[in-house]
This record gives structure tokens, sequence and C-alpha cells, in this order.
């Protein structure tokens, strides 16, 4: 018979092996979870990989027959340029009447710029967005549901009516859209450049007009403090400002009008013509406006302003000769909410043109600040053309 110490010893064992296995089996536990959200990681790289498989595949088909069907690819900043807002409200149907619209307006520019090749030349659309936080937006504004990726209805049917049409979900990372736009673009070997690249990313390429498709902004964007964000304006290319310099030697253009919409003043002395008028010109007239900062500051809410709220100087930190104040160096750029603009008291007109030499302009003019005493502020700065 078992003395009272062994019994307790043995007890001491059976506790012991019990706890080990208990052990054992909160371990097993943690592995098995800790392998499934693996699998699960895993299964969703796979089938990125797949479908980047499957388009890269696509790329390389379209290459193969380039001579015989040239292509064209498209590239939009989804999360920067929407639809009319009757598209996105109709849903899946939307989607459809979307593509179709815009196929119809790049073949209407394909005319234009590849008259030899248009009608040759296959077009392939890639749409980024972040597509939660799209979503999102336009259920604020009453344009989608509330539901989460409430979009995708619309986005799918997009992707499905044209075989070469995909609006793809970027993901939610910061400028995610923009990431994707230059990962296709600076992707492109020469075995499968396309014939022509349109996009609507900033100075990555060349830049879609207006089409019946895109929505007209008619919204100012601001911050979670209220500070009004400008459109990225990116420096016009050389040849723009020779065609600007070379416009405005017959009549300088008039800011009101070709930047603001309209111009009320019966005794301006600028050019009000349109139908001859560059869109370099505008380009060049736009970014050098931008660089003049809006005497109103970052709480305008005019839509026909066209100064800046903003500096957009790249790397600028903000030095005396700065003519944007610190704040608006700091200013947090993103998109809290959309509001209905507020048109105030007009303002005089000045041109950009005058005393204009070209890409070496340095022009000075006194304008008042906020505070209403004039300072003095140059209009374009010194910069190296691109």
């Amino acid at each position: 018979m078992l003395s009272e110490a062994e019994i307790r010893s043995l007890e001491g064992q059976i506790g012991s092996a019990v706890r080990d296995d208990q052990r054992h089996h909160e371990n097993l536990q943690s592995l098995l979870q800790q392998f499934q959200s693996l699998l699960q990681s895993y299964n969703g790289l796979k089938s990125d990989y797949e479908e980047e498989k499957a388009n890269r595949e696509k790329w390389k088909n379209l290459a193969k027959g380039q001579e015989r069907n040239p292509f064209v690819l498209v590239l939009v900043d989804g999360d920067g340029y929407l639809f009319k807002e009757h598209l996105v409200k109709a849903g899946s149907e939307g989607g459809v009447t979307a593509a179709q619209l815009m196929s119809e307006s790049i073949r209407s520019l394909l005319q234009e710029r590849l008259p030899d090749q248009a009608n040759q030349c296959r077009v392939m659309v890639r749409i980024y967005s972040n597509l939660q936080a799209l979503s999102k937006t336009l259920a604020r504004a009453g344009l989608a549901g509330h539901e989460a990726r409430s979009l995708s209805t619309f986005t799918s049917n997009f992707t499905r009516s044209q075989d070469l049409f995909d609006f793809i979900d970027a993901g939610d990372k910061k400028e995610g859209a923009d990431f994707k736009i230059r990962g296709q673009q600076l992707s492109r070997t020469h075995e499968d450049t396309p014939s022509q690249t349109l996009s609507t990313l900033r100075h990555y390429a060349n830049y879609l007009p207006s089409t019946d498709w895109m929505a007209e902004i008619k919204l100012i964007p601001v911050n979670k403090d209220g500070d009004r964000l400008d459109t990225y304006c990116p420096m016009p290319a050389k040849g723009a400002w020779e065609t600007y310099n070379r416009r405005i030697k017959q009549h300088k253009l008039c800011n009101k009008l070709h930047l603001g919409g309209e111009c009320n003043d019966l005794s301006c002395e600028f050019d009000h013509s349109t139908s001859d008028v560059d869109p370099a010109c505008l380009a060049v007239m736009r970014y050098m406006m931008r660089q003049r900062p809006c005497p109103r500051g970052p709480k305008c809410r005019s839509i026909k302003c066209y100064f800046g709220h903003m500096c957009q100087k790249e790397g600028c930190k903000c030095i005396k000769w700065s003519k944007f104040g610190r704040d608006t160096h700091t200013i947090d750029i993103t998109i809290a909410n959309w509001l209905a603009p507020v048109e105030h008291d007009d303002q005089s007109e000045t041109t950009v043109s005058e005393g204009n030499s070209g890409v070496k302009l340095m022009e000075f003019e006194r304008l008042p600040d906020s505070s209403g005493e004039e300072v003095e502020v140059n209009l374009v700065p010194k910069r190296t053309v691109l």
C-alpha cells in the first residue's frame, strides 16, 4: 500500500502533467490562430498575384501585336477625378453609362491626336481609388449608400462593361492611387509601351481634357481646420511658356474670364477672346496665379478664386522670401469636407502678363494683405525649367 507521501507525490505529478497539457493546448491553439492568419494573408497575396499575373499576360499579348493592333493606356486618379453626380447615383447602370461615355470621349480625343491610328487603337483604362474612403465621401454627399464600399456596384459594372476597362481599389494607404499610377507608368518597357498614355495624375503624362463623364467640381475642399485646399498645379513645360509668351504679345489675357470664369468689368482692357486661347496658355496663367497668395487666405470660399491658398513649392521651408505665410506651409492637406462656395465682393483685376519675359519672369506688385496694408510680393519666383 502507498504511503501518504507517495500519494501526495503522485497527485503533484498528475497536477503538473495536467498543467503541462493545458499549456500545450493553449500553445497549440495560439499556433493554429497564427497559422490561420498567415493563411488568410497568403490567400490575399496569392489573389493579388494572380490578378497582376493575368494583367501582365494581357499587357504582353497586347504588346506582341502592337504594330498590328496599337493601344492607348488611360490612367485615372479616381480619388481626385469623379464622375458626374447622375452617373454615380445611378449605381450599376451609371457604371455602364460612365464607361461608354468615357470610351466615346477618348475615341474623340484619339481622332485629334492620332488620326492615322485612332480606328485601330484599342483603349485600356485603369482607374485607381481608395474605394472605402471614396464611398464614405460620396455617402456624405448623398450620392452613394452608407454601407462599406457602397460604390462597388458602380465600379464593378464599369469594369464589366468594357473588356479593357478596370476600376481598381488601390487600398486605404495615403496617395495609394498616385502610387499605383506612377508604378504603371514607370513599369512600361520598350516591348509593351502603349501608343499614347493619358493621365490625370499631376505631371507624369498628358492630361485628359474636360469631358462629358467627368464631374464639374462646384464645392470647396477643406481640411479638419476649415482651411481651403488647392488642387495640385504643376509647373508648365518650357513649350507652354513659349506658347504663352507668343500669345500675350498680341494682347494680354484677362485672368477673371479665363481663370475665374467671368469678367463683369465693362472697362476691362484685357483680352476676353476664348476661341484662340491655347490650353498651354491657361496652364501657365493658372500656375503663375497659384504662386500668388489669396488676400483672404485659407478661409477663402470663392469658387472663382484662382489665387493660391497654400504653398505648393516642393521643399519650401518658409524662408523669409516665401510669399506664403508660415501657416500655409504646415497646413494639413487631408480633405475633411466639401463646402458650398461663397462669393465675395469682386476684386480689381491684375494681369499676369505685364512685364512678362518668359520663363525668366520675375515680377513684383503691391497687393493688400489680410490686414488691408499693402505688401510687396513677387508674382513668379525664380525657377529652373524642367
